[in-house]
Parts: C-alpha cells; structure tokens; sequence
C-alpha cells in the first residue's frame, strides 16, 4: 500500500510563519521604543529589545531576572519604581532644559 500527501500548502504555512516572525522579529529589535515582553504565569521578563535595555539601564541578562513588579510602578500615587530603588536602575539627572517656562506655559512661536 503507497500513500501520497501533499505537502505543498503546510510548507507554505511554514514559510509564512517564517517569514511573518521575521517582520516581527526585525519591527521589534529595531524599534527605538523599549518594548518588553512578560510570561503571563511567572510575570518575568522574557524578551526585551535593546532600546528598553539602554532606556532602563539594564543587561540583556539582568533584564531577563526581573519582573513586571520590579518594572512597574510600585504605586501610582508615590510614583517610584522597587527598580530605582534597590539600585538595579541609575538615577538620572533632571532634564537640562524644558519647553515650559517657569510660569508653566509653553513659549509662543515666533
């Protein structure tokens, strides 16, 4: 007894979904948007692309050890971060200028 199947369209479902995680793939790391990615379960990170990594001021490996509750805000309130402050994210330095004048207006166009 011979049996003949056709292949043709899951190997073509193959390589769409090859392809579409390619876009996905090169829309993400090349992004200049911090994009994260958490386990549902476990809530820790596992993906984060290299302009999250830079923003946070994390290695690809200390980033992939924390998790939604080390990155969000720890109350909206207090607006503090449990990263910031067990030293895992640098303090960084208030801006050096700002669009808004001391008086809170944005200055008019000239």
């Amino acid at each position: 007894m011979i049996s003949v199947i056709d292949l043709t369209e899951r190997k073509k479902a193959e390589e769409e979904l090859r392809e579409s995680e390619g876009r996905y793939r090169a829309v993400v790391e090349q992004a200049a948007e911090g994009i994260v990615l958490f386990d549902v379960n476990s809530k820790r990170v596992s993906e984060a692309n290299v302009a999250c990594q830079n923003l946070l001021g994390y290695t690809p490996e200390a980033i992939l050890r924390l998790t939604l509750h080390d990155l969000g805000p720890y109350s909206r309130e207090l607006s503090t971060y449990p990263a910031r402050e067990r030293g895992y994210l640098p303090r960084l330095p208030p801006p050096q200028s700002s669009a808004v004048d001391s008086g809170g207006s944005l200055p008019s166009r000239a």
